[in-house]
């Protein structure tokens, strides 16, 4: 009986410990979908970046989702 105790202490451990680790993930990728979403506006407004920046601006939203893509 002691055993099996302590095997579902540690799998309610483990429970716990993938529960944090999902949610600090899911804050990132919310966090990261703001920032490319913001970034991807700033590409479009013509009147106050110039095309190398909106170049640039889209170059990083696309970094930022392949880095997220990779911690999926």
């Amino acid at each position: 009986m002691a055993a099996d105790a302590k095997s579902a202490a540690d799998i309610a451990d483990k429970r716990a410990k993938a529960d944090i680790l999902d949610r600090e993930l899911k804050v990132e990728r919310a966090n990261t979908d703001r920032e490319v979403a913001d970034l991807r506006f700033k590409s479009e407004q013509r009147e106050l970046f110039s095309t190398i920046e909106r170049i640039k601006f889209l170059k990083d939203a696309s970094r930022l989702t392949e880095e997220m893509q990779i911690k999926k």
